[in-house]
Parts: structure tokens; C-alpha cells; sequence
């Protein structure tokens, strides 16, 4: 289903310089953004999904030493 997901935000989306990854998890999903961010510096990120996810991330990011 998130791929399907990704697939209908890459035809809406029309920015060359967007990135859409599909993770197994949210900390998978963090450990991505931190590798793009030492790649790339500043990114911007969008995380959807259910009040669980959210809620997961959240917690995650309230533990994060440095934002």
C-alpha cells in the first residue's frame, strides 16, 4: 500500500529535487533523513500516517539529542 502511496505523490508531486523512500520502520526512516541530511544539509521531511506512527515518531524526536 505505501508504495502505491509513493507512486500517486511522485505523479503529483512535480519537483526534480523531491525524494520519496518507502522504510520499513520509523527508525529506519530516521536513519534515512540523517544520511541525507549529512549529504545534503537542510531537508525537509513529511511524515503521514496513522495517530500510532505519528505518535511513534514523535517520541522518537523528543529523544533526539540535537533537531
Amino acid at each position: 500500500m505505501q508504495k502505491t502511496f509513493a507512486e500517486k505523490w511522485r505523479s503529483l508531486d512535480s519537483s526534480s529535487m523531491s525524494e520519496i523512500h518507502v522504510l520499513p520502520s520509523v527508525e529506519d526512516a530516521f536513519d534515512q533523513v540523517r544520511d541525507l541530511s549529512q549529504e545534503k544539509g537542510k531537508v525537509h521531511v513529511l511524515i503521514t500516517g496513522s495517530v500510532h506512527l505519528i505518535g511513534r515518531a514523535l517520541g522518537i524526536l523528543e529523544s533526539a539529542e540535537a533537531l
